[in-house]
C-alpha cells in the first residue's frame, strides 16, 4: 500500500512539472481575433464610443480596450470594403442621418464611406488611384486627394468635381498628398509639385502665395 501511495504521487508531481513547464499558447483559445488584421498600420483615429480604428494595409480594425474587430475584403461580397489596402482614414465631423460617426477611407482601389454603427460600407470608384487624403471643409464640401487628381465629392450622388492638369477644374500637378483649410478659409493642396492654393471666383487652382519669392 505504502509504495502504491509513492507512485501516486510521483505521477502527480511529474504531471504537475510538465504543465507547469508546457508551453501554454497551446492551451489557449481566442474567440476573438487578438490583434489588429496587419502590423502595417498607415493611419488612425478615434470614435465618439473611444474606440480606436486602424487603417492598415490588410483592412480596417478597431480595439475598444478589451477586444479587436477587423473588417476585411471579401472575394464577390458588394457588402464588404471593396479595398482591404488602406492608405487613409479619417473622421468625418459631419454624422451620418442616424447620428453616426462616418469613416472615410482612402484605398488602393477608391473611396470607402463606412459608418460606424450599421457597420456599413459605401463604395465610390471615382478613382482608381491610391488616395491620400480627405478634408471636410467650412463650407461642407468633402475633398479627396489621390494619385491621379483632387476631387469635390457629393456624396447623396456619388459625383464629383475633379481637378487635375487635363481636366475643366486646373491643378499643377496631379499627385495630391494632403488637403488643408487655414483659419481664413483658404483651401491648400499639397502636391508632388509644389503647394497650390484654391481660388474660389474662378474654381481653379494656382501656385500659392506662401512660396512666391520675395
Amino acid at each position: 500500500m505504502y509504495n502504491a501511495h509513492k507512485k501516486v504521487i510521483l505521477f502527480l508531481l511529474v504531471f504537475f512539472t510538465f504543465n507547469l513547464f508546457a508551453d501554454e499558447d497551446v492551451f489557449v483559445f481566442y474567440s476573438q481575433p487578438s490583434s489588429i488584421a496587419s502590423k502595417f498600420v498607415t493611419s488612425i483615429s478615434q470614435d465618439s464610443y473611444g474606440r480606436i480604428w486602424f487603417g492598415t494595409k490588410e483592412g480596417l480594425g478597431y480595439y475598444d480596450g478589451i477586444k479587436y474587430k477587423n473588417y476585411e475584403y471579401i472575394p464577390f461580397s458588394k457588402d464588404s470594403i471593396q479595398s482591404s489596402q488602406i492608405q487613409s482614414l479619417y473622421k468625418d465631423p459631419i454624422k451620418a442621418k442616424n447620428g453616426s460617426d462616418v469613416f472615410w477611407l482612402g484605398t488602393f482601389d477608391g473611396v470607402e464611406m463606412f459608418n460606424v454603427d450599421t457597420e456599413t460600407f459605401t463604395h465610390f470608384d471615382m478613382t482608381n488611384s491610391i488616395v491620400f487624403g480627405f478634408l471636410r471643409d467650412s463650407r461642407g464640401r468633402l475633398w479627396i486627394g489621390s494619385l491621379d487628381g483632387l476631387y469635390i465629392l457629393n456624396e447623396e450622388d456619388g459625383s464629383v468635381v475633379e481637378f487635375s492638369q487635363t481636366s475643366e477644374f486646373y491643378i499643377g500637378n496631379n499627385g495630391i498628398a494632403n488637403i488643408y483649410e487655414d483659419s481664413n478659409g483658404q483651401i491648400f493642396a499639397c502636391t508632388h509639385g509644389g503647394l497650390w492654393e484654391y481660388d474660389e471666383s474662378n474654381k481653379r487652382f494656382k501656385p500659392s502665395r506662401l512660396f512666391w519669392k520675395r
